[in-house]
């Protein structure tokens, strides 16, 4: 969410051409305070004392979530009697960008070195198209994108649901998105940011002891 704020209110991409990190001091710094004012006015909860069932149980008012993983937070929502809308994109008046990030929920990948490529190619096969499995699964991993899976699920009238309500909304801002690059998904980067961001929001240190502290850590070898 900060990374995407960050985007929309500067257009800059956090990420360079050859996949690596693009934040320097001051950009995190900024981040750092967002995330702050954001934690001061109450709007969210810290990531320390995040709980998904605050969502489930009407304690919260919206939450963030991956496409796939719309039903397991709207579901138990609804059934407790509350009315659940997908939301749209939460975007800055005047953004440069729409700055939100979309990635595959599964991947599979059958190994260079198999002794059995074929048979390994009909499981993967099974695990994507086939009927069987795409009945076993539904949406539980999202909409797939295999068109004899979707056909599958809309014979047996199984495209409803939040994930699929996710979805639509996603195809709608399709051209907006970017895919999720692998740096932004590694520990030293986003762990570094959730936990040592801790101290400064605990009075352990400085702003800007906190600031280098994120820089060093985001950018270890």
């Amino acid at each position: 969410m900060l990374l995407s704020h960050y985007i929309q209110t500067t257009g800059n991409d956090p990420v360079k051409s050859d996949g690596t990190l693009n934040l320097n001091k001051e950009q995190i710094g900024d981040m750092l305070d967002f995330y702050k004012e954001l934690l001061d006015k109450k709007v969210l909860m810290s990531v320390d004392s995040f709980n998904r069932n605050a969502f489930a149980s009407g304690e919260v008012g919206g939450t963030l979530a991956w496409v796939s993983d719309a039903g397991g937070y709207c579901d138990p929502l609804k059934e407790n009697g509350y009315d659940v809308k997908i939301g749209e994109y939460i975007c800055e008046p005047g953004a440069k960008s729409l700055g939100w990030f979309v990635k595959p929920a599964t991947m599979y990948a059958i190994s260079n070195n198999t002794e059995h490529p074929e048979a390994a190619a009909k499981l993967l096969n099974y695990l994507l198209n086939g009927e069987e499995m795409t009945l076993r699964q539904g949406t539980e991993k999202g909409v797939p994108i295999s068109s004899s899976a979707l056909a599958v699920l809309d014979e047996h009238d199984m495209l409803t649901g939040f994930e699929v309500q996710a979805d639509a909304m996603r195809k709608e801002n399709s051209d907006k998105l970017s895919i999720m690059a692998p740096i932004l998904e590694s520990e030293d980067v986003y762990g570094s940011f959730k936990s040592d961001s801790d101290y400064y929001l605990y009075d352990k240190l400085s702003r800007d002891e906190t600031i280098d502290r994120i820089y060093s850590d985001m950018y270890k070898e």
